[in-house]
């Protein structure tokens, strides 16, 4: 079954609601959530209606003795009903009646380390092996799931007006080129290079915090910058990491004078900022800014609103990030202060994009929509679709009505624009129809062979192999091929990747 409904619609009452069912039948029934900072949030309101000890909550974040005890208790079947993260899926449950997956399009689900699996996958196997319904929701739901109720292997079930008779915030996309020359008439001087507030998104948030109201600001890029580089045109020497094919990432330390280390964000590769381009010995700019440059702009640009607005970096404006939230704790501490009111502008990347129920959220503000949409995959224009339909369903939850404000150079793009219609039925249809065209999934099956070694030939020479053994079934018709050709990162921790 899949759950098509629009953000703050009561997918959560539904899950609720067939869980006491099950639970009246004599069945046990399993959770899954996407991110471990929204397992507290769904767990609290399970655990609200049906008892505290009725509800196991599985997760990373918990102690090895929190994770025995909790994993004993199901086991024992003295524990009914299972919340968790992706891991939960192997939760030792007898007697299932019930599998719910929650914002069942989120790529969190996947696993990208030994041992791989796609946790909703396995949930649908799972459901499956035990006999029992399984529950897909999303306000977005993945293009594979909605096929699958196109060619009848699911059966869909609707939500499309939110509780209450609330309305969907309504959503202003802005053209950062007019941005820019609106900030240049405004300052009589040029705007940065990464203008990350325009004046659209500052008036909206000036306003909205003299009103007494929160924000959600979403960058989907981490660090201070995306990349460092020469500043000398015949130069253009750029800093890579030197075990992988890729640019590394400038992250700000408070006790590093010089500015701060680099990054790799693919094998954690650290090493300080060099102070010179060390070919030509010219100045280095940043290029590219993450969520610590957007954290110092807003902190910047609301010190010269009224006082009422002004932030403080850690107290009254926070990052949630990888790097902010080094613990599932903390990130669970951050949100509920937010949910309090404690926090008055929560600023990160797509960790605070689903999932979030805070009444008092008047504004959601993406610093960039433009960040997915160019990545070399098929699923870029889906990914971004999701991504801002999401964090705009944050806002307008209570009593007061929601903003959206989408920064964009590229205004026009399908994706950015459906998505600030919520007009997800268009963009599915759409998108379908090109995958079709050209014969990408869910039209089609698709897998990656990745070989790796530390040695090129040795990579390709096994690719090869397989392709050759291959052969007879693409002149049979079978299957097509692809390659053998270099992954768009060719190498990652000093291992060649041939695909």
């Amino acid at each position: 079954h899949l759950l098509h409904g629009v953000t703050g619609a009561g997918k959560t009452e539904v899950y609720i609601r067939l869980i006491e069912r099950v639970l009246a039948q004599g069945g046990m029934a399993l959770v899954l959530v996407p991110e471990i900072a929204l397992t507290p949030q769904t767990a609290g309101r399970v655990q609200s209606r049906l008892g505290a000890a009725n509800v196991a909550v599985l997760h990373s974040g918990l102690t090895a003795a929190q994770r025995n005890s909790a994993w004993a208790s199901v086991l024992d079947g003295s524990t009914r009903v299972v919340v968790g993260a992706r891991s939960a899926i192997f939760a030792p449950i007898e007697n299932l009646g019930l599998v719910i997956v929650d914002e069942e399009h989120d790529s969190s689900y996947k696993q990208d380390q030994l041992p791989r699996y796609n946790a909703r996958d396995v949930a649908i196997v799972r459901a499956h092996t035990a006999g029992c319904p399984i529950l897909l929701g999303s306000a977005t739901p993945s293009l594979e799931s909605w096929a699958n109720v196109e060619t009848g292997r699911s059966k869909l079930w609707q939500l499309p007006e939110r509780v209450g008779g609330g309305k969907l915030p309504k959503v202003r996309i802005v053209d950062m080129i007019t941005e820019r020359q609106q900030f240049a008439d405004l300052h009589h001087c040029a705007p940065p290079a990464e203008l990350l507030v325009g004046p659209t998104l500052e008036r909206a948030l000036e306003r909205i915090l003299t009103e007494g109201g929160q924000a959600v600001l979403l960058l989907n890029r981490r660090g201070l910058a995306g990349f460092v580089g020469c500043t000398s045109s015949k130069c253009g020497w750029v800093l890579e990491c030197h075990h992988c094919s890729t640019r590394m990432v400038l992250h700000k330390m408070p006790s590093l004078a010089a500015g701060g280390y680099v990054r790799c964000h693919h094998c954690s590769a650290e090493q300080k900022m060099p102070a010179k381009c060390p070919d030509c010995q010219s100045r280095l700019r940043q290029f590219g800014a993450g969520t610590q440059r957007a954290e110092e702009v807003v902190e910047a640009v609301t010190q010269k609103m009224p006082k009422a607005c002004h932030l403080t970096a850690g107290e009254t404006l926070v990052r949630v990030d990888a790097d902010a939230m080094r613990s599932g704790r903390e990130a669970f501490e951050t949100l509920a202060r937010f949910a309090r009111g404690e926090i008055r502008v929560l600023l990160g990347t797509q960790m605070i994009a689903k999932g979030l129920d805070v009444p008092n959220v008047r504004l959601v503000g993406v610093l960039s929509a433009d960040t997915a949409l160019n990545l070399p995959d098929f699923r870029a224009g889906e990914r971004t679709f999701q991504l801002v339909s999401q964090v705009a369903g944050r806002a307008g939850r209570g009593q007061y009505p929601g903003q959206v404000i989408v920064q964009t150079f590229e205004p026009d793009a399908p994706a950015i624009v459906l998505a600030a219609d919520h007009d997800y039925h268009t963009f599915a249809q759409e998108e379908l129809t090109l995958r079709k065209s050209i014969g990408l999934p869910p039209a089609t099956r698709m897998a990656r062979i990745v070989c790796r070694d530390k040695d090129l030939a040795k990579a390709r020479a096994g690719a090869q192999t397989i392709a050759d053994a291959a052969s007879e079934m693409v002149e049979r018709g079978l299957i097509s091929l692809m390659g053998p050709m270099p992954c768009p990162i060719e190498r990652i921790a000093d291992h060649f990747r041939i695909a």
